[in-house]
């Protein structure tokens, strides 16, 4: 038989209402059946059914205290426990988005939209920050989730509290939050309570259930429970406890975070140090933020705590990500490839004070996107510069000189921004402004960019150049004059842009002018301007479809990289010239924005990029990245152009 007593470490535990006082006559018993429920069984002992569960082979009933070891004893019966009260884990009053860096899986479009998250703890009250989907009370004096305690409201908000610019926002902001009221007023609560939670959570198809909340000793019953749910596929994740010594010695890890089959957390402060309250033991798997952790609050407010309640929430909110990024992977593999990404905080590998260690991303990717292409250099520009003096702007149709430009916008150090050609866009005005720049390069004639966009800049107040010429070839040919000297020149086709799309972060790292030719002669304004600089290497970029061989041989010492597609072509830029990169930039092979706008970041971060379809990483480009050299991946674009699938690849 076992007794269980969920305790907080800030609340003076409540006396025990049996101690002292005489067994009364009947007892109120949570019964565990073998395979199925013995209804009989029960009536034969003058047992009343009080309860029953529509996953488990379990029943709540009131018994006469003598009959209670009777029952035990009978074949079919796996267990019999006294009721006993619950309790939340202690909330001991204040940062963690940044610590897990939840904001990465944000920007792969990744909020935890469609998860269910079911919270078994006080309920949940109406805030501004938060979106109930719904939920059940299962406390006797109410059938109202509503939270009248204040512990579920913040760990809701920990997990999914709306990103709508009010008050804070949570791990997974578009989770689907469910108020499973388990727990009373007074943050106490009975065991079967919380299996009739989870019997919930189990019915209503669940995909997390967050337990923050611990005993003292084990349930069978419980642990039966939790097992069934995780066996329909539902992560159970659960508080380590509070009753951590201060010197971090000893088993100190409660229930239900000591169950194999739950996730149990420990948490840690700012500084990545472990709370001095947090438990320790070999049941605690993953560590979370957990001290001063600012979240909702009941009647619409926000307030501080601290404890492995917070802790599991952040846990929570994290598998919310994953399980949106990862709709049809096992949960035994997105366990692992939790434990196997974690920061190491203790003792090398699993410890008992952080176990595998602070919970991170499974890819260390970001996403700098947009609803469009002149919003996605927009937001390139924006991570790249703070301000600067020059910016260079391009049309944004016009590839070949967006990819001509990008060696000199790198000697200026520019960011690339594009417009229509009849007028300013206004996005892009505005991070002109942003960027306090003094001086505008115009890469094009005026067919390209007009005089209306000419006199939108001026009337900015800033310098304005104008790089221009009688086509792409002669445009190409006056930006390599501006570079000043050079030893080595690119060439590339200038009628079909692919090729060329993943060279011009090389080109504008190492000083190389981009030139453009046709496929079967060399236009003259580009062999004046190769010729005439005394050029002592040709770097041609495309195969001999693009650049036919009576080209190649007429150039000075050339060198050809080449493949049977665009994304070929990138792959082998990156084996050649970037065979250990360990920062990656992934960008559509389908249009040319993204790469060259991003061109400049990337030369800025001595990177490369890969060119990719929009699910599918292409063979050569995956080949390239096999194995773990790449540790870190920039995808430029939204998920319109670089999908989840190229994401879950890149994990896999």
């Amino acid at each position: 038989m076992t007794f269980i007593f969920l305790i907080t470490i800030l609340f003076f535990p409540s006396p025990n209402p049996v101690a002292g006082i005489e067994e009364p006559q009947t007892k109120e018993v949570i019964v565990l059946f073998d395979n199925r429920v013995d209804i009989k069984a029960v009536h034969k002992f003058d047992g009343l059914i009080l309860e029953e569960y529509a996953n488990l082979p379990l029943i709540k009933a009131k018994l006469p205290s003598s009959a209670i070891n009777e029952l035990k004893a009978v074949p079919s019966v796996k267990s019999v426990e006294f009721e006993e009260t619950v309790k939340v884990v202690g909330q001991m009053q204040g940062w963690g988005i940044k610590s897990i860096k939840a904001t990465q899986s944000w920007s792969l479009d990744s909020t935890g939209k469609g998860v269910k998250v079911a919270i078994l703890d006080t309920g949940i009250s109406v805030h501004e920050d938060l979106t109930i989907a719904g939920g059940r009370s299962f406390v006797e004096y109410t059938d109202s989730f509503h939270d009248d305690n204040g512990h579920g409201t913040h760990v809701a908000g920990i997990i999914g509290a709306a990103d709508n610019n009010k008050g804070i926002v949570g791990v997974a902001p578009d989770s689907r939050l469910y108020a499973v009221k388990v727990l009373d007023k007074t943050g106490s609560g009975f065991v079967s309570n919380i299996i009739k939670g989870i019997d919930w959570a189990i019915t209503n198809k669940m995909d997390i259930i967050n337990l923050s909340l611990v005993s003292a000793g084990s349930s069978t019953a419980l642990k039966a429970a939790i097992d069934k749910a995780a066996n329909a596929g539902i992560f159970v994740v659960a508080a380590g406890g509070n009753d951590g010594r201060k010197e971090g010695t000893g088993d100190t890890v409660s229930y239900p975070a000591k169950y194999p089959t739950v996730i149990g957390v420990a948490a840690v402060d700012e500084l990545n140090n472990r709370g001095e309250f947090s438990a320790t033991g070999n049941g605690i798997e993953l560590s979370a933020p957990g001290v001063n952790i600012t979240s909702t609050i009941p009647n619409n407010e926000y307030a501080s705590y601290d404890g492995t309640s917070m802790a599991a929430a952040f846990v929570s909110g994290k598998l919310a990500l994953l399980k949106e990024l990862f709709p049809f992977a096992s949960n035994s593999w997105i366990r692992n490839k939790i434990k196997e990404n974690t920061r190491d905080l203790g003792e090398k590998g699993k410890d008992p004070l952080y176990g595998y260690g602070l919970v991170q991303p499974i890819l260390n990717a970001e996403r700098i996107g947009g609803k469009d292409r002149f919003e996605v250099a927009i937001n390139v520009s924006k991570k790249g510069w703070k301000t600067t003096e020059t910016v260079f702007v391009t049309n944004y149709l016009a590839f070949a000189d967006a990819l001509s430009a990008s060696p000199l916008a790198y000697k200026y150090n520019a960011p690339i921004l594009l417009t229509n050609s009849e007028k300013l866009h206004t996005g892009t005005k505005s991070e002109i402004k942003r960027l306090q720049a003094k001086e505008v390069i115009i890469i094009g004639g005026k067919g390209s960019i007009s005089d209306k966009v000419f006199s939108e800049l001026k009337m900015m107040g800033v310098k304005i150049i104008r790089i221009g010429g009688q086509d792409r070839f002669e445009v190409a040919a006056n930006i390599a004059e501006k570079m000043g000297a050079y030893k080595n020149a690119i060439l590339t086709n200038g009628l079909n842009f692919p090729d060329a799309l993943a060279i011009a972060p090389f080109a504008a790292a190492n000083g190389y002018p981009i030139l453009l030719t046709r496929s079967d002669v060399i236009p003259e304004v580009t062999k004046n301007e190769l010729f005439g600089n005394h050029v002592e290497k040709t770097i041609v970029v495309g195969g001999k479809a693009s650049v036919q061989p009576k080209v190649f041989t007429k150039l000075v010492s050339p060198e050809r990289i080449g493949g049977k597609d665009r994304y070929e072509v990138a792959a082998n830029i990156m084996n050649k010239y970037f065979p250990n990169q360990d920062h990656l930039y992934i960008a559509t092979g389908s249009t040319f924005a993204d790469a060259l706008t991003g061109s400049i970041a990337i030369a800025n971060s001595n990177s490369t990029i890969l060119l990719t379809r929009k699910n599918e990483l292409p063979e050569l480009a995956a080949m390239s990245i096999a194995g773990d050299k790449v540790k870190r991946y920039s995808i430029l674009g939204g998920e319109g152009s670089v999908g989840k699938g190229v994401f879950q690849y890149l994990v896999k």
